[in-house]
């Protein structure tokens, strides 16, 4: 409950610092995360933005290069940067670490696996993971690869009574496993 309670205020201060958060989203990480430029970030309904995720809306590396290469070009105090958007549309998750770079849009319905670097846009309704992400296989897919592991647990208030209700379950799977 308090957990809640701290999501729904951070999302309203995410809202008020003008990044565009969905109805239904759960923001699991930590405020720094989306950077400097927060307002070119968009976040759809329904989505799942876990522990560790990195928004990157900038890339200063043009600058870096250019002042190596002796050609500063900074014009009445402004610099080069790469600045663009980033759109997660609804129903997407974006596992723990993951990092999200300039530009970028994740389609509807995608699952972005821990870890990642998302470089390019995300098509709609597949699972990516790795660095740089590459599309693993569609959502049907991965359901039809996980549906035999899923396990419904009952949501309860008690945190010690869903611990033991988690528990139970893994235990009558394992020894089902095991005959």
């Amino acid at each position: 409950m308090i957990k809640m309670i701290i999501r729904k205020i951070r999302n309203y201060f995410f809202i008020k610092g003008n990044i565009n958060i969905g109805s239904n989203t759960r923001i699991l990480t930590k405020i720094s995360n989306f950077g400097s430029e927060p307002y070119l970030i968009e976040i759809g309904s329904n989505c799942t933005i876990t522990s560790g995720v990195k928004f990157i809306t900038h890339d200063a590396s043009v600058a870096v290069v250019l002042k190596y290469l002796n050609k500063d070009r900074i014009i009445e105090n402004k610099k080069f940067e790469i600045m663009s958007r980033i759109k997660v549309h609804d129903n997407c998750m974006i596992g723990v670490n993951s990092i999200i770079m300039p530009g970028v849009s994740i389609g509807p319905n995608s699952i972005v696996g821990s870890g990642s670097i998302v470089t390019k846009d995300v098509p709609q309704g597949v699972v990516v993971a790795g660095n740089p992400a590459k599309i693993i296989c569609s959502i049907d897919e991965f359901v039809d690869k996980v549906n035999s592991k899923m396990t419904l647990i009952p949501m309860e208030s008690n945190p010690e009574n869903r611990k033991q209700a988690i528990l139970n379950i893994l235990d009558r799977i394992d020894e089902s496993n095991i005959n």
